[in-house]
């Protein structure tokens, strides 16, 4: 038998088996949409949150990677401060997912702080250009602190999942200017990559008979990435059930997930297919002793289906001096979930440095 025989025989019966699945999990979602969709009409209107658009009006500026790629940040505050706090938002998501953050954040600190978000290659509103690692990622965040902290501020940052990774990238891959500019690092949900017995999660992988042909589909499903985009937008409903069986554990307001999902839908599959290998390469463990140097504050939620528990876990006993907080009954969207935690443990750790 050919090889091309025997991979439409394989791809068949793989589609057949994700096919029986898909039926049995389509009951499932359908009737858990239902019942978040009720709770969607009785969402409390008093309610603040990300739906009502920004909380005050910040600056866009463009920041150019040194391949030339165009990043789109947000800065709010004094040009002259003293101190940088840098947000490095997650996988698939945009430098909107820190909206309680970039609200509070200001009124914690005070006018001696500058605030910086930015969208992440691929991301958001930011040009998509290839990079061979997570690695690579660091080379974008020093453009982002060349161009926002050139003048010699002490510089914060603060990253979810991905981010989090982008900051390990950043410790190993410039050690000198991490140890003389960055004067503490707040690790919210992430990983220092693929451990022995705790890998990382993907929604669409959660089943282990998926996942055993995960490199197979990503590549598949990339090579259709039009068509993909097209059925994530027209597939609403199912892309808010996954939202919020994945992102978040306790209950939320349906308002939030909604804004989750589309920023989820808003992500080109070719972003998503590009990063996903990627993840399983990382590493970041020559990080830890760097950032042993400096204060480190870790955050993770017990519920967390994509970055489980175990590797904030990992972090902590490994970087020296760290702190640690453990939410019981949160997922992986912790600045939207327990966005009052997220925001004071940022504070508390610069307050303590100053």
């Amino acid at each position: 038998m050919s090889r091309m025989s025997r991979a439409g025989k394989t791809g068949l019966s793989l589609g057949a088996a994700v096919g029986v699945l898909a039926a049995g999990a389509a009951v499932s979602l359908a009737a858990e949409r239902y019942a978040v969709g009720r709770s969607l009409r009785k969402a409390d209107s008093r309610v603040d949150g990300p739906w009502r658009g920004e909380s005050y009006e910040s600056i866009e500026e463009i920041v150019t990677s040194d391949d030339g790629i165009r990043l789109v940040t947000d800065v709010h505050g004094d040009p002259q401060s003293e101190a940088v706090v840098i947000l490095a938002h997650g996988y698939a998501l945009n430098r909107f997912s820190w909206w309680y953050q970039w609200r509070d954040l200001p009124a914690h600190l005070g006018p001696n702080f500058r605030f910086v978000r930015y969208d992440q290659r691929g991301h958001g509103e930011s040009e998509f250009g290839e990079i061979e690692s997570i690695d690579d990622l660091a080379e974008d965040l020093y453009c982002v602190i060349e161009h926002h902290a050139s003048r010699g501020e002490d510089i914060y940052l603060v990253g979810h999942s991905m981010g989090g990774m982008t900051i390990q990238a950043f410790a190993k891959r410039f050690p000198d200017i991490f140890s003389e500019r960055v004067r503490g690092v707040t690790l919210v949900s992430s990983t220092p990559g693929p451990l022995p017995d705790s890998p990382l999660g993907l929604p669409i992988l959660d089943i282990p008979v998926i996942n055993n042909f995960a490199p197979q589909i990503v590549d598949f499903l990339a090579s259709k990435s039009e068509l993909v985009d097209r059925s994530l937008r027209l597939g609403k409903d199912f892309g808010f059930v996954l939202t919020k069986r994945y992102s978040f554990s306790s209950q939320v307001d349906p308002r939030l997930v909604e804004f989750v999902s589309e920023m989820i839908r808003q992500t080109p599959f070719e972003t998503l297919a590009y990063y996903f290998p990627l993840f399983g390469e990382f590493n970041g463990r020559p990080a830890m002793k760097a950032m042993s140097k400096i204060p480190t504050t870790i955050l993770a939620g017990t519920n967390d289906r994509l970055t489980p528990v175990d590797h904030a876990r990992y972090m902590s006993e490994k970087i020296k001096g760290s702190s640690y907080i453990e939410a019981a009954k949160t997922g992986h969207l912790m600045m939207l979930e327990r966005p009052d935690l997220v925001t004071d443990a940022i504070v508390d750790l610069v307050r303590a440095d100053r």
